[in-house]
């Protein structure tokens, strides 16, 4: 059985992608190895754009910690290729939320990747998990 998710309607943010060298597999297409990269890299972006410096940023010792993953392939991306990442966030709960990405390349709009990414908040000094810093969502 396939995963399948759809992406959130409301899109906090949004932020390019260049496909480089280093992304590209033995097909000559963006590695699926590549995909949770640009999904961090994007994560990273948008957290940069609310003021925090990386995902340990956060007040009482918080952090970001990632539960889990799932890729959804659709379609090929090449070396150059622009792509736009959008982010969102639903299934908010006490302790985090899913964040989802969508990638679609720019020039044709076909899109190549959906992702999502459970996050969860740990503080990081006891080692627990704990509440999404006030705030924050």
């Amino acid at each position: 059985m396939r995963i399948k998710f759809n992406l959130p309607d409301e899109v906090l943010y949004t932020t390019e992608y260049q496909v480089a060298i280093t992304d590209i597999n033995y097909g000559n297409h963006l590695g699926n190895d590549k995909i949770l990269g640009i999904a961090h890299e994007a994560r990273m972006r948008y957290l940069r754009s609310k003021g925090y410096k990386h995902e340990l940023d956060f007040p009482n010792n918080a952090g970001m910690i990632m539960a889990d993953a799932a890729i959804m392939f659709r379609g090929e991306a090449f070396y150059g290729d622009l792509l736009t990442v959008q982010i969102g966030i639903d299934n908010i709960h006490k302790m985090g939320f899913d964040m989802f990405y969508g990638m679609v390349r720019k020039s044709d709009s076909i899109e190549i990747a959906r992702v999502k990414t459970a996050i969860l908040f740990m503080d990081y000094d006891s080692r627990k998990l704990c509440s999404i810093p006030e705030g924050f969502v």
